[in-house]
């Protein structure tokens, strides 16, 4: 689920509310098994259903940074801009995040699929992103802690 797909989340318990839903459930341990389900789908070779969540990934991680678990398509390109390698092995995926961003992902998820290897690319880059993200900043930023408790019942 993107930002277009989403819409801009106008307040805390619909952010909350569509967060627990990307992330398939509400306890302490979600995030990790949204990323954990990505990896699964790019192993299998569900390129298109990994693509589909990795894409969610910059909405997913600049909602978190937000006190009130708000996020915008130029929060979303800083925290592309500060995560996603430039390259992912030989393919250039940084330029195509903000694409996604500007609302253009069905175009750009269709030409996207007719290349499965750079498909796979842009979800190992995102993926890499979101876990490089969490371990040297989420899990020591007290405004994400306190959202995934937010959104947790562990």
């Amino acid at each position: 689920m993107s930002l277009s797909a989403a819409g801009l989340r106008s307040n805390a318990e619909q952010s909350s509310d569509w967060l627990i839903t990307a992330l398939n459930g509400s306890d302490c341990r979600a995030l990790e098994r949204y990323l954990r389900d990505i990896e699964q789908k790019l192993e299998v070779g569900k390129l298109e259903e990994a693509l589909a969540q990795s894409a969610a990934l910059p909405e997913i991680c600049s909602m978190l940074e937000h006190p009130q678990l708000r996020t915008s398509p130029a929060h979303c390109i800083c925290w592309c801009d500060a995560w996603v390698e430039m390259d992912s092995g030989s393919e250039e995926v940084f330029p195509l995040t903000r694409i996604y961003l500007r609302g253009e992902e069905d175009d750009v998820a269709q030409w996207i699929a007719e290349d499965a290897n750079f498909a796979r690319s842009v979800s190992h880059s995102l993926l890499a992103a979101a876990r490089n993200w969490y371990w040297q900043r989420g899990a020591f930023d007290i405004t994400v802690q306190q959202n995934l408790g937010r959104v947790s019942t562990c």
